[in-house]
Order: structure tokens, then sequence, then C-alpha cells
């Protein structure tokens, strides 16, 4: 989708947040406790050598060590060694197994400082960026519900830091953020959105945090616990200015996630009954000076378009939303997106189609769309047509055969995609019936020579079968009642736009028009 959150290791705060005081006396105090026999104190990392793993073996034991300064010290190790290059740290999970359970045992224990489990959380943060790997090793402690009681603490360090670890593990994969997708932790980081003493940089992981979380859609989460993260969302995005322009985007991003769920529209009914919630993200598309958050704002509509008929409704109710659509079809950057969303509007009800068929060139966008050397745009056109094909009334679709639509049939049989196959075959069969002139235009592009082979062979679908039967039959039985002669098809009220698209594709029916 344009955008890319993995895994923001937590070394660039290594000049940011340095060891509280009394810590980096404890570091210090660590340097009489940390020795080796007849070997110096290490205390910053040396590269990857053949004593690493005794060293590293060392400094974990000290993890479990009952004197303060040692495990202090050992923390501040670990937290340092795993922001070096991490591209030249071992892999294995083995190797992090002890070092994994020693520091969850530390943010969780409650006689440790909150300095020392600051310090252990800054390590997780950096011990969660070297691979899949070891965030699946960490989902797998009590991790998560230890992150949860820190998120709380008094300790704002601690607190966000712990947040950080959270947008690290559910920038992982689907496993990592499906873990991080409970109540709790989704009101918790709505309650941080809530506080206003947060400052810019904290509101950007929190926002990122959320980001990560919904990301890839379908979040599976309570109806109480999803309107109180969207009401949070909103709040912050209302109140947006430019210093927080990146937390827009992924506030945006986040909005469009959770909308993200055709098995569940009740997300989308939610962000459709927020306060000025739609109406604000059409106004920033709409702003020029946005153009940095047009591509979620259009995504976030796009998701609302794919709803329920009523939300919909709702969408296309506000007067911005036929201003949205004009300017993302003049964009070339937003062509497809709009082309995405407008199929699945003509997918709706006649209303539906009518909003868009009113809107000025509409249709022959869409033939120009069709002709296009752009495969997403050329596709999602394709399905706008077939769509149209499928749900239009009778005065649309009367509109439609007499401005030439059956021209673009071969085009939607020869789409790979079996649904488009269908659609144009079942709207070849729809208009023979109704319009049984038209058999000459499609005896004449030898429409059904256009079928994938593949879709004739025994176990093809049983509904592409039936309506190459059908045709056969219609078009067999239309030669038999007219003359040789009766080929003409009138197009009298084609403008010339549209004249010269039927030109190209009468020049293109045997070219190769799949994508």
């Amino acid at each position: 989708m344009g955008y890319s959150n993995r895994n923001r290791s937590a070394l660039t705060t290594e000049r940011l947040h340095p060891p509280a005081a009394p810590l980096r006396r404890m570091v210090e105090e660590a340097a009489n406790v940390i020795k080796q026999s007849d070997t110096e104190l290490i205390v910053i990392p040396q590269p990857i050598s053949e004593t690493l793993a005794s060293r590293i073996k060392m400094y974990t034991v000290l993890l479990k060590d009952s004197c303060p300064c040692a495990k202090a010290g050992a923390v501040h190790y670990f937290r340092q060694f795993f922001s070096t290059d991490q591209n030249a740290l071992p892999k294995e999970v083995d190797f992090y197994k002890d070092i994994i359970e020693e520091l969850v045992r530390i943010i969780g224990c409650k006689l440790a400082s909150d300095d020392v489990k600051f310090e252990a959380t800054w390590a997780l943060t950096n011990l969660s960026c070297i691979g899949q790997e070891i965030n699946h090793k960490l989902v797998k402690t009590s991790c998560f519900r230890t992150l949860m009681q820190n998120m709380t603490s008094s300790h704002s360090r601690l607190a966000l830091q712990s947040v950080w670890v959270v947008a690290n593990i559910a920038a992982d994969c689907r496993e990592c953020r499906d873990k991080c997708r409970t109540s709790r932790m989704m009101k918790l980081l709505a309650h941080k959105l809530n506080d206003r003493s947060l400052s810019t940089s904290n509101l950007q992981t929190v926002v990122w945090c959320v980001q990560n979380i919904v990301q890839g859609g379908r979040v599976s989460i309570s109806k109480s616990t999803a309107d109180c993260v969207v009401r949070a969302l909103n709040s912050r995005l209302i109140s947006f200015d430019d210093q927080l322009s990146t937390q827009a985007n992924a506030i945006l991003w986040s909005l469009a996630h959770m909308a993200d769920d055709v098995n569940d529209f009740s997300k989308i009914q939610i962000i459709t009954r927020q306060p000025r919630l739609l109406e604000n993200v059409m106004m920033i598309f709409l702003d020029e000076s946005l153009k940095h958050l047009h591509v979620p704002a259009l995504r976030l509509l796009g998701n609302i378009a794919v709803g329920t008929d009523s939300q919909t409704d709702t969408l296309l109710g506000f007067p911005q939303m036929e201003n949205v659509i004009g300017v993302a079809m003049g964009s070339e950057r937003h062509r497809c997106e709009i082309a995405w969303i407008c199929s699945n509007i003509a997918a709706g009800q006649h209303r539906h189609v009518k909003y868009l068929m009113s809107h000025d060139n509409f249709y022959i966008w869409v033939l120009e769309g069709i002709h296009s050397t752009h495969t997403r745009f050329r596709k999602e056109c394709l399905w706008i047509v077939a769509n149209l094909l499928s749900t239009a009334d009778d005065e649309t679709y009367n509109w439609l055969v007499s401005q030439g639509v059956c021209m673009i049939l071969p085009a939607l049989i020869q789409a790979e995609d079996i649904r488009l196959n269908e659609k144009a075959l079942a709207a070849a069969v729809n208009i023979l019936r109704r319009w049984p002139y038209q058999y000459a235009m499609l005896e004449q592009l030898k429409i059904l020579s256009h079928i994938n082979p593949d879709l004739l062979a025994e176990d093809a679908p049983d509904m592409i079968l039936t309506h190459k039967r059908t045709i056969e039959g219609i078009l067999n039985a239309e030669a038999q009642k007219r003359p040789a002669s009766d080929a003409f098809v009138s197009y009298s009220t084609l403008d010339d736009v549209t004249s010269d698209f039927l030109k190209l594709s009468s020049r293109a029916q045997n070219s190769d028009v799949s994508k």
C-alpha cells in the first residue's frame, strides 16, 4: 500500500534517552563485579568473535544475579549489544532463549527499579528487530502481560518504551499482530492517544504502534473496543496541524485498516458515525498542501465503499465525495485507486450506478482505462463495466448497449479472472435476450472464441458452460431468423471519443488484450 513500518529499531534513541543518573552509577559500580580473572571489563560490545558465546553466557548469568549492580550492568550491556549492526548478530533462536526469558522476567519483577526495567525493555526493543523467529519466541512468553502492566507505569519513559516493543513485534507478521490484538491492549493504546500531555514524538510512537497492530485489516476486536480506538484516533485527526503531519498519516492508515474487513462491517459503521470524520478525510484529500496524506485518505474512503449499501449511501451523501471522485479521476497517481472505489460503488444499488454515471465523462474515462497499458487501472475499469452490466437498471443498461458496450465483452471474457469471465458471459446472454439485434455484433466479434479453453474442460465451472451453450443457442436461432445481409447495428448516439474507442476495439479484437 505504499508504506512500510517494519521494525523501527530503538538504536536511534541512544542519544535521546541516556541512562538515568542512578542507573549510570549502578553501571559504574558493576565494574567491580563484572570481571573475569585476567580479563578486562567489557562495557561496549566487541565485534562478533570466537569469544562471543562465552561472553554472552557470562552476561546472561549476571542477569540472574541477585546483586542489583550486576543485574543493572548486564541489562545495560545487552541493550547496547543489540543496538549494534543487527545483520551481524546470530539469527538462531536458541542463542537468545535464556536472554529473552531473563529480560522478560526483569521487566515484570516488582523488586527491580523502574530504571532497570526501562533498560531491559529497551533491550527487548532492539532484540525484536533481529528476526521473525525472535519475535515468535517473545510472544510465547508472558511479555505482553508485563508490557501492558508497564504501559500504565508512572515512569513515562518505561511506559512509552513498552509501547515501542509492542509496535516492533506487531510489525513482524500476521501471527504476531494477532497476539497484540487484545481488547486490553487496544484500550490501553486508546487511553494513551487521549493523553494530551504526550509529546509529539511520544504520540508518534503510540499512533505508529496502533497502525502496526491493525495493519492488514480483519481486526477481530469487540465493537466497544473498536469504538474506543476509532474515537481516540478521530479526536487526534481533528486536532492535527503541520507539526503532527506524520501522525496524521499513521492515523489515516490505522482507520483505513480498521475499515478493511469484508466479513464484519461493524467497524465501518463506527467510523461513519464519528462526528466530522468522513468530511475531514475528504477535505484532507482535496487539500493540495496535504498531498502526503492523499493516499491513506483515499484508501479509507475506498474501504468504506466496500461496506453495506447504507454505508455507501452515507459516503456518497457528502457533497465533497463528488469532488473527490472528480479530482482522483484526473490524477494519474490516484486513478487506479478511484477506479477500484468506483467498481465497488457500481456493485451496489441502481442509485449508486446513477450516481457514477452522472459524473461528466465518467464512462469515457472508463473506456480509456480499459485501453490503458497500466495493468491495475485497466483491470479496475473492466470491473466497473462488469458491475455496471450486473446492477444497472433498464434505462442505464439500454444506454450502455446503445454506446456499444458489447465491444468490451471480449476483453472481459479474456481477463485472467473467472469472475469477470462469468459476468461477461452472463451479460452477453442478457443482451441477446433483450436486444436480439445485437446478435450480429456478437457474431462478428466471435464472442465465444475468446473463452479460455481451460474453462471449457470437463471440470470447468458449470456457469461458464451453461452461458456458452445459451449463447450458442441464441446465436444459431437468430441466424436462422435473419438474412445474411442483416448485419447492421446502429450506434447513432455515439460521440466522437466513443467512436474512436470502437475503432480501436475492432482493430484489437484479434490481439491479446489480457493482463
